[in-house]
């Protein structure tokens, strides 16, 4: 598979998996566990496999470009 392969499979499965995974029951559980988590402001978190991020809406008050920005400033110099 090459690059170009899998933009095109990702355009089209990532609305097919967002709509399945991010409602019904799925919802639910991702709701559930966001609030047990009880994430704080000042939480640091590594998000490992992020996907399509249907999970980064449920992380109140985050900036990710910080990190990414930060990593992107590492790789240039």
């Amino acid at each position: 598979m090459n690059n170009h392969w899998n933009k095109i499979i990702y355009r089209v499965w990532a609305p097919l998996y967002d709509y399945f995974f991010n409602s019904g029951p799925f919802l639910k559980a991702r709701k559930m566990i966001f609030e047990i988590l009880n994430i704080k402001a000042d939480s640091q978190i590594l998000f490992v496999g992020v996907g399509t991020g249907a999970d980064l809406p449920f992380i109140h008050g985050k900036d990710i470009s910080v990190t990414r920005n930060a990593r992107q400033s590492q790789e240039q110099t």
